[in-house]
C-alpha cells in the first residue's frame, strides 16, 4: 500500500540496508577484516556472497567466516578452492542473522596453499538490513 506524503513517518521507523564490501588485489592470504557495528536497535544480515577473480588450483583453500563479537554465525565456513569458478560467487549459509545495537562484525579469511595456487582477486560482499538509528 501507499504511503501518505504527510504521514510523519519518523526515521527511526524505517531500515535500511547496507551493503558492505571487501576485495584485494593479487595472492588472496590470511586476514582479520573489520566491517562493521551495528548502530540501529536491531539489525539482520541478508545474505553473504564471496569468490575470486581466479579460482585456486591443486588443493589450495581460502576459507571466509564471518563473526559477530568474535564467535561465527555462520553454519559453515564458504571454501573457495579449485572446484569453484572464477568470478562466481559463493552463498554463505547462516546459523543466526540478527544483530542489536554495538554488535561488532568481521571477516576472517584464512589462506592455506597446498599443491597449487591460491585464488587471486579476492571478494566478499553482505548486505545487512539495519534500523535508522
Amino acid at each position: 500500500a501507499d504511503v501518505n506524503g504527510s504521514a510523519g513517518i519518523a526515521c527511526t521507523k524505517i531500515q535500511k540496508p547496507r551493503l558492505l564490501r571487501y576485495s584485494a588485489t593479487g595472492t588472496a592470504a590470511t586476514a582479520t577484516v573489520p566491517i562493521y557495528e551495528c548502530r540501529g536497535a536491531t539489525a539482520t544480515v541478508q545474505n553473504m556472497r564471496c569468490g575470486s577473480i581466479a579460482a585456486a588450483i591443486g588443493d589450495s583453500t581460502v576459507t571466509v567466516d564471518l563473526k559477530k563479537n568474535g564467535s561465527t554465525i555462520l553454519s559453515g565456513v564458504v571454501t573457495l578452492d579449485s572446484a569453484n569458478t572464477a568470478r562466481v560467487s559463493e552463498a554463505a549459509a547462516f546459523a543466526s542473522t540478527s544483530l542489536v545495537v554495538g554488535d561488532w562484525r568481521e571477516w576472517v579469511v584464512t589462506a592455506t596453499i597446498g599443491t597449487g595456487t591460491l585464488p587471486t582477486g579476492l571478494f566478499i560482499q553482505c548486505e545487512i538490513f539495519e534500523d535508522q538509528p
